[in-house]
């Protein structure tokens, strides 16, 4: 029951955090226990509802981590202690209800499934982990901690009496926690993890358990044709929308924030789910290459611009071609290699709906198409022109927030009709 993920998984998750620096992000960790746990969730709600708050956590581990770009170049500690604390809440929060509802349905399965090994030592171990995830929120939230009791550290040394000796004693009590936090929660981590370990193989020799809830499986989830259908559109479409998320070139500093490649890969991803669950709507397979071509060529132009950052003054390649020329190049590319995906995305869409819907896509997916075909246009083009006018910026930011709803709004109108009759 992929096992071996969710231990992985924890792994990635004992290390502090510096402010908002994740040096091992925890987002991988996340992901990974959220796949271990992808079988058990077909069988259990609260364990589909446990993986849920696992990508959230994943997605306020991303957010977090971009959020440094903010937190660093900001000269206030009071700034630091704002993200700080509302990351301690996110982060907690979420893990609350991660952990209530894994244990709950962990719980249920154990005893529906004669799971007499497992109920042994469940409820120390769902105190450990429980207490790791709650003790990891207020750890990284605990060197900020100091500015509450040194409200005067943003003033300056103009308003302040002995305000250098003040700011070494923020600095020095700032310190002392993040060493003293980090060594608490890789020792904790540690200890957490070889409980999780024995607790994982435990599982594993509960002989009467495991092969009830392979057996469960199999009848219930391997030989359910339209379970696996359902859950090939579902996680389709769910790869599908991520792709349209960084479709936008929501940039800083003129390299964008959400990588263009990741576009043409995750739509290769839902492509790819798409295909393998079921053989009346076959993925034709030039489509998933091109879209692998496409990520290879998207890498290319975002390494032309990512040089051109790095690059001192106007020309990145003095020895090859002028900027001037490569970036035309590099548009007209970006500009190809991004409407090949979107059709193959309109295309899977299409095929989904004429089969499982009785419903008319096209009207609903040309709307879409052209918004995305605008938005990638602007994207792609506003590298021609920076500097020169913000309406080609804050025009795209607008057509892409248009898009997001539409695209995300017509899947879920294809997807509930296509699950209720497939159920």
């Amino acid at each position: 029951m992929k096992t071996g993920l969710i231990f992985v998984g924890f792994l990635f998750l004992i290390n502090p955090d510096f402010i908002t620096l994740d040096i091992i992000p925890d987002f991988i960790g996340y992901i990974l226990i959220a796949c271990g746990l992808s079988r058990l969730s077909l069988l259990e709600e609260r364990i589909a509802a446990a993986k849920k708050w696992l990508l959230f956590l994943a997605l306020t581990s991303v957010v977090k981590l971009f959020s440094s770009a903010l937190v660093f170049t900001s000269t206030l500690q009071s700034d630091r202690l704002m993200f700080c604390f509302f990351f301690l809440v996110a982060e907690g929060g979420l893990s609350w209800l991660f952990c209530d509802n894994f244990f709950k349905g962990l719980h249920y399965l154990a005893i529906r499934r004669d799971g007499t090994l497992m109920l042994k030592s469940f409820d120390l171990v769902r105190g450990y982990v429980t207490g790791f995830f709650l003790a990891k929120a207020v750890i990284n939230f605990l060197p900020q901690l100091p500015t509450i009791f040194f409200s005067e550290i943003d003033a300056g040394a103009d308003y302040v009496q002995d305000y250098s000796a003040m700011r070494t004693n923020f600095f020095t009590t700032q310190r002392i926690l993040l060493v003293i936090g980090g060594v608490l929660l890789v020792f904790f981590g540690i200890y957490t993890a070889r409980i999780i370990k024995a607790y994982l193989k435990r599982c594993r020799e509960d002989k009467t358990f495991y092969e009830n809830l392979i057996s469960s499986y199999v009848e219930n989830v391997e030989k359910n044709a339209p379970l696996q259908t359902r859950l090939a559109i579902k996680g389709a479409f769910f790869w599908f929308f991520l792709a349209f998320v960084c479709m936008g070139d929501l940039y800083l500093d003129f390299i964008n924030i959400f990588p263009k490649p990741l576009f043409a890969f995750f739509v290769f991803l839902g492509l790819r789910r798409l295909d393998a669950a079921y053989s009346e709507a076959k993925v034709p397979a030039f489509h998933k290459l091109l879209s692998l071509v496409s990520f290879a060529v998207l890498c290319v132009t975002y390494g032309i611009r990512l040089a051109r950052l790095i690059a001192t003054g106007d020309n990145a390649f003095p020895y090859l071609f002028p900027y001037e020329v490569l970036a035309w190049c590099s548009t007209v590319l970006n500009l190809i290699f991004s409407i090949l995906p979107l059709w193959f995305v309109f295309a899977a869409i299409s095929r989904c709906t004429r089969l499982y819907t009785a419903q008319d896509y096209r009207k609903k997916g040309l709307v879409v198409f052209a918004f995305a075909f605008v938005v990638s246009a602007l994207s792609s083009c506003q590298y021609l022109f920076v500097g020169r006018s913000d309406l080609v910026v804050f025009l795209q930011w607008g057509l892409y927030a248009v898009l997001l709803y539409l695209h995300k709004s017509s899947m879920d109108d294809i997807f509930a009709e296509a699950d209720y009759k497939l159920t």
